[in-house]
């Protein structure tokens, strides 16, 4: 199998169906709200309005029976009008602190700035540099979060280094792991790029490098127990 594995792909679709059988490492929320970014620097900014649509959608929706006995993950439907976009992410009161639209315009965000913006929208968000973790502890703490409907992850990675053209730094949320071919689902998005299956190992090595906006290494945003929309926003 290619190191990476579009979405779309006989081979993408077959990880999909197999994951979504077992149920486990699957969030299906972010499926249903996911889309591409508008602004080319916004791709922090939509990974974080994908994560609090695919909450607020989870509290919506009923929650399903598993195989593992576990009725955590909801089974998802359309819920019209979303609360969050990418162009208004910076309304929250505190996201207003972290950064503005025109530095993004101008820079994006790094790593640090993308989880206080989470922080600012109610959530409990762990920001791990790669630097300071590892490919078995980023797996783990990915795993732990996609295992629940109030859970999430962000990555920020270098798209060269993981194999997507020539393109830099970026960020694009997780939304399934699949433990048989240490895969996880990649919802990118870039325009120009396809939502893919990167292999842990690859992912990890794409965001140990350096964002010389922060001159830190890139890393990952573990995501927990955001606040409900209409009480954060008003929305």
């Amino acid at each position: 199998m290619s190191r990476l594995v579009d979405l779309a792909s006989p081979e993408g679709q077959s990880l999909l169906v197999e994951v979504k059988q077992d149920d486990i490492f699957y969030h299906p929320c972010i499926e249903q709200v996911f889309s591409k970014q508008i602004s080319r620097r916004n791709c922090a900014l939509q990974s974080a309005a994908i994560l609090l649509n695919a909450f607020y959608l989870a509290t919506l929706s009923p929650a399903s029976s598993h195989t593992n006995g576990s009725t955590d993950i909801p089974k998802c439907t359309a819920a019209g009008q979303l609360p969050f976009a990418e162009e208004r992410m910076l309304e929250a009161k505190g996201a207003r602190d972290v950064t503005s639209l025109e530095k993004v315009d101008a820079r994006g965000a790094t790593l640090d700035e993308m989880c206080r913006i989470m922080a600012a929208h109610g959530c409990q968000a762990e920001r791990h540099y790669a630097t300071e973790s590892s490919v078995e502890s980023f797996r783990e703490k990915c795993k732990s979060a996609l295992g629940t409907s109030h859970g999430g992850v962000i990555v920020n990675y270098h798209m060269a280094t993981l194999g997507q053209g020539t393109f830099g730094g970026h960020h694009s949320p997780l939304g399934a792991y699949h433990p048989r071919e240490d895969r996880f689902l990649l919802w990118d998005t870039w325009p120009d790029t396809q939502v893919c299956w990167a292999r842990t190992d690859d992912l990890f090595r794409a965001m140990d490098t350096v964002d010389t906006q922060s001159n830190a290494s890139r890393g990952f945003c573990i995501v927990y127990n955001c606040t409900y929309p209409e009480q954060q926003t008003g929305h």
